[in-house]
């Protein structure tokens, strides 16, 4: 696995302010890489392997950021990002991390309400550039 490093992110660490990202993956091996590579690189990190618990959970656990799969075998998480926004929850930005990027895929993150989008296998360089993108800068 690479080591992408950020130097913003060591200097978050060194004020003791951490992002909180959130993973929905039914797949534990993906939630175990993501969450490894995320801790390495000074994130808190929160696991959610269905839709219902990411929904119950948004709220209380204050992300700055949710990496979703798309295809999950409890719904679609296409429907996510209206979900949380339709349920009063926090506006985050959303990344869709899928092993199915079929033409037609990204356009349909767009228009659901996702603002990245990474493909699987995971290039750790896109998932780092995703993250610089759309987490809040007021916060680095």
């Amino acid at each position: 696995m690479p080591t992408v490093r950020f130097e913003r992110y060591s200097r978050i660490m060194l004020d003791g302010i951490r992002h909180r990202v959130g993973i929905l993956d039914d797949n534990d091996d993906s939630r175990a890489v993501l969450r490894f590579w995320l801790e390495m690189q000074g994130f808190d990190v929160l696991e959610y392997s269905r839709i219902e618990d990411f929904l119950r959970g948004i709220g209380q656990d204050q992300l700055d950021l949710a990496l979703v799969d798309l295809w999950l075998p409890d719904g679609s998480g296409l429907k996510v990002p209206s979900e949380v926004g339709n349920g009063g929850g926090s506006k985050i930005p959303f990344v869709a991390v899928t092993a199915h990027a079929m033409p037609g895929v990204l356009q349909e993150t767009t228009q659901a309400g996702f603002s990245g989008f990474v493909t699987k296998p995971l290039d750790f360089e896109e998932l780092a550039l995703e993250i610089r993108k759309h987490l809040p800068l007021s916060a680095i």
